[in-house]
């Protein structure tokens, strides 16, 4: 099965290098669901399925279980109690968060163009 996401040319361009990298990202963070719940990764994935508008891509924010989620991962980092499964989490979680903003600030540029 094969996903396409549309982006702008120029965030496509930026995202090239990291094309092998982001599909560990996305494998990796399917492995974490959430006990009765989506996680951050099919929560973002489900949105940006429903092809937002750049507006909605700037006004998107997860849920607050999931945000608690990363909360209680922070501070088990801060306290080095990680499991190995939680530090790939926690990274995963990272490196989507970097994803989206990229996407947020691109979304943030198509609507200060020009119409």
């Amino acid at each position: 099965m094969q996903v396409t996401i549309e982006i702008h040319d120029e965030l496509a361009r930026q995202l090239e290098p990291e094309r092998q990298h982001l599909a560990d990202i996305i494998r990796r963070g399917l492995r974490h669901r959430s006990p009765g719940g989506l996680s951050i990764v099919e929560e973002v994935f489900d949105f940006l399925s429903r092809q937002p508008s750049p507006g909605e891509i700037i006004a998107f924010n997860p849920s607050e279980k999931s945000v608690q989620r990363l909360r209680d991962l922070l501070d088990k980092n801060r306290e080095r109690s990680l499991t190995s499964d939680e530090e790939m989490e926690l990274d995963t979680l990272q490196a989507l968060n970097h994803l989206f903003a990229l996407i947020k600030l691109q979304a943030r540029q198509q609507l200060r163009a020009p119409a």
